[in-house]
């Protein structure tokens, strides 16, 4: 009875897990491309606005991307809690799943770079919300996005998604061949 209630919370946290990380990944993916959408390069390199992208319609643009900054910062922020959670309740049989193993390895190797792009999605929401939404404070905060950690939100999402993989399909699992 106690192995059912055992391995029932495991499979519940892990699906809370997958959720909540499904829809972060989701509000990443949209807002990684729609934040790069808005920027060109120009023959030196540097990015710029687009030309058809004008700097005073940004902050009407901006406020419709709110729901998608505050579900990724939401889910984040759960995502990680549950993953503690669950990192202490397996942390005896860590040696045996290897899947788990490697994927807290991803999460803690990202988890300080999410945390300073999630400090930046904050200032812009308190820019959208508290201020008058000034256009050059948001490009400017939508540039150091981009320009802070260059392309590791695109190399953090395919590195979630390989967590996802992992968390359904279980390789390096050895709990079954001792457990025999």
């Amino acid at each position: 009875m106690i192995k059912k209630k055992s391995e029932f919370v495991n499979k519940f946290l892990q699906s809370v897990i997958l959720l909540f990380g499904a829809v972060w990944l989701g509000s990443q993916i949209t807002k990684v491309l729609t934040i790069y959408y808005f920027f060109q390069t120009d023959r030196f390199g540097r990015i710029a606005l687009k030309n058809e992208i004008l700097p005073n319609i940004l902050n009407s643009i901006s406020y419709q991307l709110v729901p998608i900054f505050s579900v990724s910062l939401i889910s984040y922020v759960l995502f990680i809690l549950f993953v503690i959670f669950y990192f202490f309740l397996v942390r005896k049989n860590l040696k045996k799943m290897g899947w788990i193993f490697i994927s807290f390895v991803i999460i803690i190797f990202c988890l300080p770079f999410e945390i300073y792009l999630s400090f930046i999605d904050i200032e812009l929401l308190k820019d959208l919300f508290y201020r008058t939404g000034e256009s050059a404070s948001i490009l400017l905060l939508f540039e150091k996005r981009i320009l802070a950690l260059s392309s590791f939100p695109i190399i953090s999402i395919i590195l979630h998604s390989i967590i996802f993989f992992l968390i359904v399909f279980k390789p390096l699992d050895k709990r079954e061949l001792i457990e025999n």
